[in-house]
């Protein structure tokens, strides 16, 4: 019994772990301990600037949030400025005013700023568990714009039946703002 559990966490924990894409090359600045202050600027919040659009909010993809906050807002816009190598400072700005300020914890890996992975484990090993993982990491295009690159997968098992769906990519690029 005690193998037949320990096969079935490890089927679990392999299936739909998501990985990321490899990008194409030369379409980022790899990000590294001597330049990681690229990421620094001013950036839209939005890939659509109406209030009225239901399109991906970089807000919400980094502090891993329902967007129903921010949805209608106007004029959003998102300052970000590396701390150090593990720690990216974000403030949400709404028509110039703040809004709301956060600090993610990360690590700079293969070219890009990546967050802490989030994993949530629910139910009761052997019988019923699901798991859910996201991982999102940021960067830096060759044409100046801020990536977002978001990955998340579902697995889970019940008695010996293991299953998972397929992981979701998502890769957006955000305008920086001018001043």
């Amino acid at each position: 019994m005690k193998r037949i559990l320990i096969a079935g966490m490890l089927l679990v924990s392999l299936t739909g772990c998501g990985a990321f894409k490899n990008p194409r090359e030369g379409s980022i600045v790899p990000i590294s301990s001597s330049n990681y202050h690229l990421i620094n600027g001013k950036y839209t919040a939005r890939t659509d600037t109406s209030t009225s659009s239901n399109d991906f909010n970089l807000w919400s993809c980094l502090s891993r949030q329902p967007m129903e906050k921010t949805l209608l807002l106007k004029d959003l816009s998102i300052d970000l400025k590396m701390m150090n190598k593990k720690r990216l400072k974000a403030t949400l700005f709404s028509g110039g005013i703040e809004i709301e300020q956060r600090i993610f914890k990360g690590k700079l890996r293969k070219g890009y700023f990546r967050l802490s992975d989030k994993t949530n484990l629910t139910g009761i090993p052997p019988i019923y568990w699901a798991v859910f993982s996201e991982k999102t990491r940021i960067g830096k295009s060759a044409k100046g714009t801020l990536i977002l690159e978001n990955v998340s997968s579902r697995g889970g098992m019940f008695l010996f039946f293991a299953a998972s769906s397929p992981d979701h990519y998502l890769t957006i690029d955000f305008n920086p703002i001018k001043e």
